[in-house]
């Protein structure tokens, strides 16, 4: 597995608090899944996320 964005990791670390059930990096776009939806990040922040509100 590559290593994933430190910037793209903190915002998820930050915001979902969640367990994380599947990352990967594909061409520089972080995909996230977590129990609580889905995150898709590049290096200038979030492109797309579905997670419900706490």
């Amino acid at each position: 597995m590559k290593k994933v964005h430190r910037s793209s990791e903190n915002r998820i670390n930050q915001k979902s608090h969640s367990q994380i059930i599947e990352l990967r990096t594909i061409n520089g776009i972080d995909i996230t899944i977590t129990q609580r939806g889905i995150l898709i990040a590049d290096n200038s922040g979030i492109i797309y996320s579905n997670s419900t509100p706490t």
